[in-house]
């Protein structure tokens, strides 16, 4: 890359002179023709100022004192663009100045400015942004970390080094070192390319190191609950008060599609009455911000019932008295153990379920579906719109019975 041009130069401001009729001295840099100015913090007689050469006129002690300075400050700026140029940062007037101000936000290394973002990311969950997106960041973080230690033998990279070379190595280490799946990494280069988009949005960067990138999600099978093994759980008497309410927290998640972090924070005024007398949940989805409208069938409404005078609810104003995710994760192994179901499940197979089961698979169309699932776009939906066996046969017999009736002459012989 071309090295950029500097001009380093210092004037007197005049027709401002203070009151013992002295000016300021500032210092002008150019770079490539766009120029900014400092003060230097100095003041001169404009008499005892010598306009053409730019410094202070004559060989007394005191105007060689003040050549001397001003010749200190014009190294500092050729300082400031070689440690712009090791940072990786644009080397520009405008950088200049801040850096030689003390401005410059801009941190050193990748790591330092991931782990800033991070910090901000933090300070916004609870208001717009989810404590699991902030957890995924931190651990994307950590394994970038571990990326640059064993491969780069570093504590950190500035940002000018990384590119194209630096992705796909990240990308292997991840595959390899780490045993991601291939889903997962995407989704940590993902997180890694917002950062990357912060650096290049502020001219930190000169190229986007993912320009000739291409990574694909493989398809995933989401696990969910047929309506038969929903009423194993639901039935099951398990004889132990944390396994019922961790059930129940989990059934009203089947039969709402309510994500985790959406049903811990359910509170009663997210439950409205419709113009038919109906009860509804209207909520704001807190991963997408998405307006979420569910009908409130009997299951959960009879568990909404059960739970309000519980402690917990009334305590932390909250509509359903739920555990942390990890516990709840824990104790739903126990369940399915208990119910003789073998499945791997998790809360989110609730929100599944919801979508699956209780709702595509008996008829429900698909747009009504999004709307209570708070989807922005009816292709996220579709994710959700499996055929189960007992719809094939639903389906086939009204066929079935269709063409008896219109063809009821017809017969095999």
């Amino acid at each position: 890359m071309k090295r950029p041009t500097i001009r380093v130069s210092f004037a007197i401001r005049r027709g401002r002179t203070l009151k013992n009729g002295e000016a300021t001295i500032l210092w002008r840099i150019t770079v490539n023709g766009e120029r900014e100015e400092l003060t230097t913090n100095r003041t001169i007689h404009p008499d005892n100022w010598d306009r053409d050469k730019g410094k202070s006129k004559g060989y007394s002690h005191q105007a060689d004192r003040l050549n001397e300075y001003l010749k200190k400050k014009e190294l500092k700026v050729f300082d400031a663009e070689m440690e712009l140029d090791r940072q990786g940062i644009p080397v520009n007037a405008r950088n200049i100045k801040d850096y030689l101000q003390g401005n410059t936000k801009v941190s050193s290394g990748i790591l330092e400015l991931f782990a800033d973002h991070n910090r901000k990311f933090h300070e916004r969950v609870g208001i717009d942004k989810a404590p699991s997106t902030a957890i995924r960041y931190e651990t994307t973080l950590s394994h970038l970390k571990q990326y640059i230690r064993l491969d780069y033998k570093s504590e950190d990279m500035t940002l000018k080094s990384i590119n194209h070379e630096f992705i796909e190595g990240f990308y292997h280490f991840l595959l390899t070192q780490r045993k991601c799946s291939n889903n997962s990494t995407i989704k940590y280069l993902r997180n890694f390319r917002k950062v990357i988009r912060i650096a290049l949005n502020n001219e930190w960067l000169h190229s986007d190191p993912f320009r000739n990138t291409s990574y694909r999600l493989e398809p995933v099978n989401r696990t969910f609950l047929t309506d038969i093994e929903l009423g194993l759980i639901w039935r099951k008497d398990f004889g132990n008060q944390s396994l019922e309410r961790i059930r129940d927290i989990f059934v009203f998640c089947c039969y709402t599609g309510l994500a985790f972090s959406d049903v811990k924070r359910l509170k009663k005024e997210n439950l409205v009455q419709g113009i038919e007398g109906d009860i509804w949940i209207r909520i704001q989805r807190q991963k997408t911000k998405q307006p979420s409208e569910i009908f409130l069938m009997d299951i959960p409404r009879g568990i909404i019932q059960k739970y309000s005078d519980h402690p917990d609810c009334i305590i932390k104003d909250v509509v359903l008295p739920v555990p942390s995710n990890q516990k709840m994760n824990m104790y739903l192994k126990i369940i399915m153990d208990l119910s003789g179901i073998n499945k791997k499940i998790t809360t989110h197979t609730g929100r599944h379920t919801f979508g699956t089961t209780v709702t595509l698979n008996h008829g429900v169309p698909i747009e009504v579906v999004a709307k209570q699932m708070g989807h922005a776009d009816i292709r996220t939906t579709a994710i959700y719109a499996r055929v189960l066996p007992n719809s094939i046969s639903r389906e086939m017999k009204n066929v079935q019975e269709d063409l008896n009736s219109s063809n009821s002459n017809l017969k095999i012989s």
